[in-house]
Order: C-alpha cells, then structure tokens, then sequence
C-alpha cells in the first residue's frame, strides 16, 4: 500500500505574529497517487459528493515529495518540514484545505509562486493566524 503525509512548517515572524503554522499541501494534483478505493475508506465513485474525497487525498504527499518539499524550504526559507504519516484509507466526507481555497478562504502562502521554486507539484501552504503554535509542535 501507498504511503501519504501531511506536512507543515513553523514561520517565524509571519504577518506579525510571532510564530504561524503553515500547514502544506499540494494544489491540482492530475492523476491520482493509487485508486481512489485504496484511499478512501467506503469509497463510492456515484456519491454526489466525491470531489471532495478526491480534493482530500490529492492534496497529500508522497515521500520523495516530502523530501523536495524538505529540501527546497530547508535551502530557500531555512525552514524545517515536520511530517506525519497520513493512515489510509481515510473516511469519507473530511475536510481539505482545497476546499476551503475553493470555497474563497484566503490564508494561504503561495509556495509555487516563488522565483525559485521547481518542484514538480504546485505547494500551497495554508495559515490561521489564531491558532495556538504550540499545539503542533513535535
């Protein structure tokens, strides 16, 4: 079976506040990593709202993702990724940042914009910025 993570990163001084959880995910994902039915606990392709399952596990990374993704913020934002491994399948009907950006959120960092940036996935990294830090931390 296929191995997914979540991932995220503490900032610094970010929009004034002292420290920001960026919590990273992948945007426009094309093809999917394995079957949906691997994924997604009861997957059910008819249900009306199975978009929203597909958004979800599109938006997680796979490990040599991880690694560019650690890489890149490492070198470019001296930045550390923590990680956690995502169990599979996930259930139905969870909620996504995509969806939150779809439905016109606006706290999120454009990773992929960046002038430097080659990974071969778009990255968005999503912030609140009243959420408690430390919370997070590992």
């Amino acid at each position: 079976m296929v191995r997914l993570f979540k991932a995220w990163s503490i900032v610094d001084n970010f929009y004034e506040k002292d420290q920001v959880l960026l919590n990273w995910f992948v945007v426009g994902r094309q093809t999917p990593i394995a079957p949906y039915e691997e994924l997604v606990d009861n997957y059910d392709e008819n249900e009306d709202e199975v978009w929203c399952d597909h958004l979800l596990v599109n938006e997680f990374f796979t490990e040599p993702e991880i690694e560019g993704l650690r890489d890149y913020l490492l070198e470019f934002h001296e930045l550390e990724v923590r990680v956690e491994e995502v169990s599979l399948p996930v259930c139905s009907g969870g909620l996504s940042y995509s969806l939150l950006l779809i439905n016109g959120a606006k706290d999120f960092y454009p990773l992929a914009d960046e002038k430097e940036y080659k990974l071969d996935i778009s990255v968005l990294g999503h912030f609140d910025l009243e959420e408690e830090v430390q919370m997070r931390r590992q």
